[in-house]
């Protein structure tokens, strides 16, 4: 693993450990954090940024684009325990979120708690970068997807 995809690992378990956070995406254009948090009646609070980068470090909700192209949550289904949602970036990879504040989505063809998602981007002339690949890290396994 690069040196840089390992800080950035490291990091994003850091922040998952505390308040209510569930999992966190990090990627390897900057050093911000998009963290998702579980929240006892919806499964999932709206994700937002910390940005690092910003001094002092704060927080910011997702842009409009962000929501829409990349890390916008769907929610597919409900019951009294948990929450069944679809995240834009992964969409064949629903993420379910549990009143005993996991969250959990298939990783190598088993459930496993969401730890982190590092996402490899390359920066294109437009609006939307190209992905690269993205790690799934859960407590038991991690898995890289490739996409096209």
């Amino acid at each position: 693993m690069r040196k840089e995809l390992q800080d950035i690992t490291i990091q994003a378990r850091t922040y998952k450990k505390t308040d209510n956070i569930l999992f966190v995406i990090s990627r390897n254009i900057n050093k911000n954090i998009l963290c998702f948090e579980g929240d006892l009646v919806h499964g999932c609070k709206d994700p937002y940024w910390i940005m690092n980068e910003h001094t002092p470090i704060d927080i910011e909700s997702l842009t409009t684009i962000e929501k829409k192209m990349a890390f916008g949550l769907k929610l597919m289904d409900h019951d009294d325990t948990s929450w069944t949602y679809i995240l834009k970036a992964l969409p064949d990879r629903p993420i379910v979120f549990t009143k005993d504040m996991k969250a959990y989505t298939t990783i190598h063809n088993k459930a496993d708690e969401i730890e982190s998602i590092y996402i490899d981007i390359t920066k294109s002339l437009g609006l939307i970068p190209k992905v690269n690949y993205v790690y799934i890290y859960g407590k038991n396994s991690k898995e890289k997807i490739f996409k096209k």
